[in-house]
């Protein structure tokens, strides 16, 4: 057992005996199994509010909302960026922009084609073409997306990476 919970459990245990003497040494007859329980119960759900709130992340939601009309494109992600590059609201620089499309193209290869881009990069390469490998191997920098025309190929070879992940409909 680790000195976290040997803590816990000592304090409540604590808790729980400095309560059953107060109220003995006010002459009201404390319920000790009941009050055991009652610390017990209260203790469980605060450690799990404190053990589930230390996992937790924040999640940045804005990203991912998109309130427009549908454009070419399956991925809701393109759209939303895209969006935001149309109407004028980047994210928080290009930096920024560059490392969200830089996750878009790892989740899309992850998920339809099965290959990690770090742990079998040749493959990646080949799925990616030249042009998309070379703009997520680029270093993080805030002027590689300043242009708009640039910005736009690489959202389309994204699109375009998205649309060969879905399987072809059979008539």
């Amino acid at each position: 057992m680790s000195g976290k919970w040997r803590l816990r459990i000592a304090s409540v245990a604590g808790v729980w005996l400095a309560t059953v003497v107060a109220l003995a040494m006010m002459d009201m007859r404390p319920a000790v199994t009941v009050l055991a329980a009652v610390a017990v119960s209260i203790a469980c759900i605060l450690w799990l509010l404190l053990d589930v709130g230390d996992v937790a992340a924040p999640v940045d939601w804005r990203a991912y909302s998109d309130g427009g009309v549908s454009i070419r494109g399956a991925d809701s992600r393109v759209r939303v960026l895209r969006r935001q590059i149309s109407d004028g609201r980047a994210l928080d620089g290009s930096a920024a922009l560059q490392r969200a499309l830089v996750a878009l193209v790892d989740d899309l290869l992850a998920t339809a084609h099965g290959i990690d881009r770090a742990a079998r990069p040749a493959q990646a390469a080949d799925v990616l073409g030249p042009r998309l490998q070379a703009f997520v191997d680029a270093p993080v920098s805030s002027h590689l997306l300043a242009d708009p025309e640039r910005l736009a190929s690489i959202l389309d070879q994204i699109e375009r990476l998205a649309d060969r992940s879905r399987p072809q409909e059979t008539r």
